[in-house]
């Protein structure tokens, strides 16, 4: 929002929000998990507050979890020390402990815990998507809707986000701030363990508790948790993630090679790029498509090749009515 003041970042990050509306008995609940690339955003920003929801008879609840590295860090040593023999997922099991206690203790606010939906954009809808292929998180919600966002690529073409590549990545992580040991890393403040991040990002791994299959594997198997399904995307939303101020006709294909790799020419030839004005085009519908087409549809395609529950997939079109010129 114009003028707004972003909410101090402190560890003591774990709480839930709860919005009510007046007389509330076993209506349904909403839980939202808030997008950032699982790096930033916050519960508390307006943009996620439920009231206006609430007015309309549901119960919300939107919930923080530990982002970046407090949230997300895969290290050796940490899978060493854990019983479980992995580490990394923290901010997934955070959100798991919310809908648990949702489940125990939403009825005691008008909600009817056999009535939950899970939500969540961007980087929330592909917690929703690990949700639903998580064994920690069954029969913790009925319902589920997830806006642009996924993890769908089978695990042998996204290797990054095995255990193994995020320890290795972790432990790169601690040595470029100094720390070449656990302990070392657990004596900087906070705020140190913001200045560096691992190659790929922050985000959950494939472990062997709470994540033990890639979402593609569960899915494609029908064994996923069983939810009625939304999903979706937006037609210009690449242009807000990728730069297409420089793109041109002539080096289109390098910049794309660049970008992603090497690409099968079938896919590149499906966004037409002979003008300048094309290749922009193509660009945008490419970087659309590949962050979030090929998550999303795929998410719907098997989710409804493998259950009885509905599945309702949107393509979202509509142009707000801003003035010409406006960013």
């Amino acid at each position: 929002m114009p003028g707004e003041i972003l909410p101090a970042t402190s560890e003591d990050c774990l709480y839930l929000n709860i919005w009510v509306p007046a007389d509330a008995r076993d209506v349904p609940v909403l839980v939202w998990i808030h997008g950032g690339a699982y790096r930033n955003g916050s519960a508390s920003m307006p943009l996620h507050w439920g009231d206006e929801l609430a007015r309309k008879g549901i119960v919300v609840v939107n919930v923080a979890y530990r982002l970046g590295p407090l949230g997300f860090l895969a290290h050796p040593e940490l899978s060493a020390e854990n019983e479980d023999a992995s580490s990394g997922n923290y901010g997934l099991m955070d959100q798991i402990a919310a809908l648990q206690w949702v489940r125990r203790n939403i009825a005691a606010f008008g909600g009817d815990p056999e009535a939950v939906t899970i939500a969540g954009q961007s980087s929330g809808a592909t917690s929703v998507n690990l949700l639903m292929a998580s064994p920690a998180a069954r029969d913790l919600f009925r319902r589920a809707i997830g806006q642009s966002g996924g993890m769908f690529e089978p695990l042998q073409l996204a290797p990054g986000y095995s255990l193994e590549n995020a320890e290795r990545e972790g432990a790169a992580y601690g040595q470029e701030l100094g720390a070449s040991s656990l302990v070392e890393l657990r004596a900087l403040p906070a705020e140190r363990l913001l200045e560096a991040r691992p190659r790929s990002g922050w985000h959950p791994v494939i472990d062997q508790a709470i994540l033990p299959r890639a979402p593609y594997d569960v899915f494609a198997a029908g064994e996923q948790n069983r939810a009625v399904l939304l999903v979706g995307y937006n037609a210009d939303e690449a242009a807000s993630l990728a730069d297409l101020s420089g793109v041109r006709a002539e080096t289109y294909g390098e910049d794309i090679t660049r970008a992603w790799g090497r690409l099968p020419a079938p896919l590149i030839d499906a966004y037409p790029h002979v003008t300048d004005t094309e290749a922009r085009t193509a660009r945008a519908g490419l970087e659309r498509d590949l962050r979030f087409g090929w998550n999303i549809t795929t998410w719907a395609r098997l989710a409804a090749g493998s259950g009885d529950e509905p599945v309702y997939l949107y393509y979202f079109t509509h142009e707000p009515p801003f003035p010409p010129g406006s960013p």
